[in-house]
């Protein structure tokens, strides 16, 4: 019988852009915080999940800087104010 074993890892990444624009906000922040990891149940199966929590530090996140700008670019997709949300699990 395999041994059942659970490994996870926490991480935070952070995004701050800015622009000159004449149009639009000039700045935008935001942060992801994610929890993933894997749970070997045994040898015919596992469990991998990803929980986030995605923030805007700004009135407008990264992701919609471009746009709010009149941009067409959609730069750092992540980074945006969706809130706590599961990801992946599969």
């Amino acid at each position: 019988m395999a041994e059942q074993v659970f490994r996870f890892n926490l991480d935070y990444l952070t995004l701050l852009q800015s622009t000159n624009s004449d149009i639009g906000t000039g700045d935008a922040a935001s942060g992801v915080f994610r929890f993933y990891g894997n749970w070997q149940a045994n040898e015919l199966g596992s469990l991998t999940f990803k929980l986030e929590h995605r923030h805007a530090y700004t009135d407008v996140a990264p992701k919609f800087l471009g746009l709010d700008g009149g941009s067409l670019a959609i730069i750092g997709t992540a980074f945006n104010e969706n809130g706590a949300m599961l990801t992946n699990l599969f």
